[in-house]
């Protein structure tokens, strides 16, 4: 491409009349200023450019016998880089080789591949570099620290630990990664943006160039947060089977207890000639049948015992459990309230079933009520608006609970109590997911919880 003294176009090749999209008629006696204005010229020697009007600026930037890199737009739309070489000949015109820059195209090709390739990785990946700074991370790692797209890059590593709260890695620890040539695989527990703890397990690996220089790191992890999970369910399980064996010699004992006590009050009943004595003795045969049941019950929680279904009345269940409620929350100062519904339709279930989940949400209440100055369980039933279904409501206004998504907190051996089984709730949640029903709750921190479980009624049921 040839320019006169007054930078005027005078010449172009074809290969640059392909290249560009122009042909020398269409270009020619124009002043550079208006055939700049035909392309988008995007930068400059990686230097973006403002004003794709101002060519003298343009034409600053360009330097003289030097090769320059420029990045424009065609006629054609297409995106190419150029190499460009300006001389001044002797007559004043300026002489303007270009060619274009297949090597930074292909460079530009070979960092796109990459980025995709590490975005189909099944595990995250970050690199850093010598200082420390992150210079690329893929799509899985931005998904699991919950970090916007892009806004980790040009972060230190200290700063990423401290946003997702890592603690046990220093300076040295990169070091020894550069030293061995390797950094043994981890296991460590982060705090997402989304504030979510998740487990990962990750190594650290140095990145060397052709001289076997350290340029920098690579680290590759994967969330392993939901096999930490099954480990802990795992043990958990394998702690209660040892828990069921020392404890069928326990229940053994208790049940030879409870038929001597059962003897007695049977004993007591026949002799006993005072209405009142006989109505005590018989709650206390009620009583003592209860426990053993749900002695029982408690170690079958792997084997369940057959169901028996029947057509029963949900209110009937709540009054006949009542007062086995009211001598926990008398000595805890809990004031028990009752709201049962007139319009009752009866429900399909295994009456049983039904009063261990009463009695162990109840029971969840009561300790929630703890530190609470006026203590107030309050359990309600009422017909839905379809009258398909029973609603039963368990409330207390003790302390709430933390922000967790119903499957978790009714998932076997999860619990919030310090030394909970994490196994009440799982029961009650399986057993009323038997009886084709669902649970749903409602729960402020300093306020209370409130459980809602829903029972189809007897007509509306399926066949067990």
């Amino acid at each position: 491409m040839v320019f006169d003294k007054d930078l005027k176009f005078e010449f172009m090749n074809k290969k640059l009349e392909n290249l560009l999209g122009y042909r020398l008629e269409e270009l020619y006696d124009l002043h550079l200023e208006t055939i700049l204005q035909k392309f988008s010229i995007i930068d400059i020697n990686l230097l973006p450019v403002v004003s794709l009007a101002d060519y003298e600026i343009i034409c600053k930037m360009l330097q003289l016998g030097k090769d320059n890199k420029i990045c424009i737009v065609n006629r054609f739309k297409k995106k190419i880089i150029l190499s460009v070489r300006l001389y001044d000949l002797s007559n004043g015109n300026i002489l303007v080789i270009l060619s274009e820059d297949n090597n930074i195209l292909e460079f530009e090709n070979v960092k796109l591949q990459t980025a995709h390739i590490l975005d189909s990785i099944n595990s995250f990946v970050v690199i850093v570099d010598k200082s420390s700074k992150i210079v690329s991370c893929n799509r899985l790692f931005y998904e699991l620290t919950g970090i916007k797209p892009g806004n980790a890059i040009g972060m230190t590593l200290s700063e990423l630990y401290k946003l997702l709260n890592i603690s046990f890695m220093n300076t040295s620890s990169v070091e020894k990664a550069y030293t061995n040539g390797y950094f043994k695989a981890r296991v460590v527990t982060i705090t997402s943006v989304d504030k979510e703890k998740k487990h990962i397990i990750f190594r650290i690996s140095p990145v060397r160039d052709v001289g076997d220089k350290n340029n920098g790191y690579i680290i590759i992890g994967s969330d392993i947060t939901l096999l930490k999970e099954e480990q802990q369910n795992v043990q958990h399980q394998e702690k209660l089977a040892l828990i069921g064996q020392l404890g069928s010699g326990i229940v053994h004992e208790t049940k030879n207890m409870l038929a001597s006590i059962k003897g007695y009050c049977q004993l007591i009943y026949l002799k006993s000639d005072s209405n009142y004595v006989k109505n005590h003795t018989k709650r206390i045969e009620e009583i003592t049948n209860e426990v053993n049941k749900i002695i029982t019950e408690f170690l079958a929680f792997s084997k369940p015992t057959p169901q028996i279904f029947n057509a029963v009345l949900l209110n009937e269940i709540i009054l006949s459990v009542k007062y086995m409620l009211e001598s926990p929350s008398f000595i805890k100062g809990v004031k028990l309230e009752l709201n049962l519904t007139e319009f009752e339709k009866p429900v399909f279930a295994d009456e049983f079933q039904i009063k261990q989940v009463i009695l162990n949400m109840a029971k969840n209440a009561i300790e929630a009520m703890d530190e609470t100055n006026t203590p107030l369980l309050k359990i309600s039933t009422s017909l839905s608006n379809s009258n398909k279904e029973m609603i039963l409501k368990i409330s207390d206004n003790g302390k709430g609970l933390p922000k967790v998504d119903l499957s978790k907190l009714c998932k076997p051996f999860y619990t919030t109590k310090e030394y909970g089984t994490g196994l009440g709730l799982s029961t009650c949640y399986r057993i009323i997911k038997e009886h084709n029903g669902k649970i749903s709750f409602e729960s402020k921190i300093g306020k209370g919880t409130t459980f809602t479980i829903f029972i189809p009624c007897k007509s509306d049921t399926k066949n067990h």
